[in-house]
């Protein structure tokens, strides 16, 4: 293993560890926050990973988008949100749509 893939992993266990932490004590809203950054972090990376090829990377970065819009879809609450969870679980939807379609 080279520098630069050991400096990779520990970035990524730090990373891990970050969310972690920042999971562990957010309330349901920030929680969604959090889901929708790093929703937007795995759509950045599997842009980035289409424009180099990387394959591998891109299906990672897919997967884990996908995660994050079943969590945010997930947390919907039909009852209390009415017309708003509605909107929401068709927008996360059609994301999810285009997320497979890569």
């Amino acid at each position: 293993m080279n520098a630069y893939s050991r400096f990779g992993a520990v970035r990524a266990r730090y990373q891990n560890v970050d969310l972690a932490s920042r999971v562990e004590g957010a309330s349901p809203h920030g929680l969604v926050s959090i889901l929708l950054d790093e929703l937007m972090k795995s759509m950045e990376a599997m842009a980035a990973a289409c424009n180099r090829r990387d394959f591998t990377q891109r299906g990672a970065a897919q997967a884990r988008a996908l995660n994050m819009l079943n969590g945010l879809e997930s947390s919907l609450d039909f009852e209390e949100g009415g017309e708003i969870a509605q909107s929401l679980a068709s927008i996360y939807r059609e994301a999810r749509r285009l997320t497979l379609a890569g």
